[in-house]
């Protein structure tokens, strides 16, 4: 016997993944001292991963529709690249 979930819990599922996503980006920025793009990054997919996204499909997204549809490939690499190549004291 398979029951449906009901909306509304799926929608406090959503609630609740957007909420811990915004405070897991801050506390990886803020106290982690993770860089920026980094834990943007890492957020996007763990946010993907709890709503229940499959992780091809996350992938997928993030290379050909998402920022790379925008930029191309390359956007990834030059963000990379610039977090990397900056001058530090």
């Amino acid at each position: 016997m398979n029951t449906p979930i009901p909306e509304t819990l799926n929608m406090l599922v959503l609630t609740l993944t957007a909420a811990g996503a915004v405070f897991l980006l801050l506390f990886l920025v803020m106290y982690a001292r993770l860089h920026a793009f980094i834990a943007l990054m890492v957020v996007s997919i763990l946010a993907g991963l709890f709503s229940g996204i499959p992780v091809k499909k996350i992938i997928e997204t993030m290379q050909e529709e998402g920022m790379a549809g925008t930029l191309g490939f390359l956007a990834i690499i030059v963000a990379l690249g610039a977090m990397f190549g900056r001058d530090t004291p």
